[in-house]
């Protein structure tokens, strides 16, 4: 655009938004939310060590989740599903975000020990809590828009596949069923869903323990694993980070006798 046309264009939106858009009511709702008192600080008491993937393939997280597990006793270890051959030592769960695995499956794929790691942990009851990209490492495989084909864990026996057009977006309220290995007693939480993949192949897990508005079954289970599309804001449902330390603390009493 040319200086005058984008100046134009400029002064066109600012006329829609201010015809449109309630800015009074939109501030005080600001003025609201930064009154709210901030998540308490991290527990003196470390009880567990929970591994964050960080990365170029695994970048995309809420920080109050982070907090949160810090309140509850979680001392966070950042790894590398891309470089590093092993899982940070003596961690009781893990916590894969989102991100963009599809631009680095062929790393990821190479990265064989990490693969085998999480995969062999998983079956042993490892706590993990993966989400959108993380779901898309913890299946079988991930098929990018070149129609290549990478391996990924295999905890889960689903092919994911990039697709060119956007599949989801938008803000999620979560039903959760009781027998949710992170929240027993289910409850609801909030957060949002933004992809352009597609889960293929056998559809069998153990369980489904969400519910979407539309009623569309998701949060997918295999023992004290969870994945979901769904980028869940821990804050919206507390008990949700205090369940996952309390997981991951159980399964380090039982894995070190």
């Amino acid at each position: 655009l040319g200086q005058a046309r984008w100046r134009g264009f400029l002064k066109k939106a600012a006329q829609v938004m201010e015809e449109s858009i309630d800015i009074d009511g939109l501030l005080g709702g600001v003025r609201k939310q930064a009154a709210v008192k901030p998540i308490a600080a991290a527990s003196k008491k470390t009880r567990v060590t929970v591994g964050v993937a960080q990365d170029a393939a695994f970048s995309f997280y809420y920080e109050e989740n982070l907090e949160l597990l810090r309140k509850n006793g979680a001392a966070i270890r950042f790894f590398s599903p891309l470089v590093d051959c092993q899982l940070p030592e003596g961690v009781s769960g893990l916590y894969l975000g989102g991100g963009y695995p599809e631009l680095f499956a062929a790393r990821l794929e190479a990265n064989l020990s990490m693969r085998n790691e999480i995969k062999a942990l998983s079956r042993k009851g490892l706590p993990v809590f993966a989400e959108c990209g993380g779901l898309m490492y913890l299946g079988k495989s991930l098929v990018d828009k070149e129609d290549r084909r990478s391996a990924m864990t295999g905890v889960f026996p689903w092919q994911t596949r990039l697709l060119t057009r956007r599949v989801e977006l938008g803000y999620r309220e979560v039903a959760i069923a009781p027998n949710c290995p992170m929240l027993q007693k289910g409850g609801r939480m909030r957060g949002h869903e933004f992809h352009y993949s597609t889960m293929k192949g056998p559809a069998h897990v153990e369980k489904q323990v969400f519910k979407l508005q539309n009623n569309r079954q998701e949060g997918f289970t295999y023992k004290n694993c969870l994945a979901t599309y769904v980028h869940l804001h821990f804050a919206s449902n507390p008990a949700f980070a205090k369940g996952f330390v309390r997981l991951c603390e159980k399964y380090q009493k039982e894995n070190s006798k």
